[in-house]
C-alpha cells in the first residue's frame, strides 16, 4: 500500500515508540518529515535504502544511538534534520548532495571531524551547536565553499578559528561562541 507516497509529513504530534523499518519501502517518498514527536530508539538504517528520499527530518524526539552510515547512500538526499535527540558516537557521513545537516542538541562526544568540508563538499548550513564536540575547528570547512551559515557554539573547540574560513564569500553567519578557543584545554 502507499507505493506512491511521495511525501510523509507526521511532525508535531504525539507518536510514541520506534520509527518503522518498513517505512523503507515506500521507494517513491521524497520527504520524509517525523520531527517533534516522541519516537525512541535508534535511527534505523533501512531509511538508507529510500533512495528516492530528499528531505529526512526527525528532529525533535528521543531517538539515540549512531547516525547510521547507511544515510550517506542516499544520493539525492539535500537535508538532514538530526536535532534535538539523544544521538551519539560519529557522523561519518559523505555526501555530495547534503546542503543542510543540522545536528545541534544532541549527544555527540567526538573528535570534531577533520574532513567535514571534503566529505560534505556543499553543504550551505551547517548547524552542530550544543553537543559535547573537541578538538579544533578544522580548516576542511573552508572546501565547502557554499556555507551560509557554520553554527558550532556550546561545545568544546579549542586552537584557534582557520583562517580559510575567510574565503566562504557566501557566509552570512559564523557562530563558534561558548567554547574555549584559543586555548588548547577544553
Amino acid at each position: 500500500g502507499c507505493s506512491e507516497l511521495s511525501i510523509l509529513g507526521l511532525g508535531g504530534n504525539r507518536l510514541i515508540g520506534r520509527i518503522r523499518d518498513d517505512l523503507s519501502t515506500l521507494y517513491k517518498l521524497r520527504a520524509l518529515r517525523l520531527s517533534r514527536n516522541n519516537f525512541s530508539g535508534s535511527i534505523p538504517s533501512s531509511l538508507g535504502n529510500i533512495s528516492s528520499l530528499q528531505i529526512l527530518s526527525i528532529s525533535r524526539n528521543n531517538l539515540g544511538g549512531n547516525i547510521p552510515a547507511e544515510i550517506s547512500r542516499l544520493s539525492n538526499l539535500h537535508v538532514l534534520e538530526l536535532s534535538s535527540n539523544k544521538v551519539l558516537g560519529a557522523f561519518l557521513l559523505s555526501s555530495t548532495t547534503f546542503r543542510i545537516f543540522s545536528i545541534t542538541n544532541n549527544l555527540l562526544s567526538v573528535r570534531f571531524p577533520a574532513t567535514v568540508g571534503l566529505t560534505l563538499p556543499n553543504l550551505t548550513l551547517f548547524l552542530a551547536d550544543l553537543n559535547l564536540f573537541f578538538g579544533s575547528i578544522p580548516t576542511t570547512l573552508a572546501n565547502a565553499s557554499g556555507l551560509i551559515k557554520i553554527s558550532i557554539g556550546d561545545n568544546s573547540l579549542t586552537g584557534s578559528i582557520p583562517q580559510n574560513l575567510g574565503s566562504l564569500r557566501e557566509l552570512q553567519v559564523l557562530h563558534f561562541g561558548h567554547n574555549p578557543l584559543g586555548t588548547d584545554k577544553a
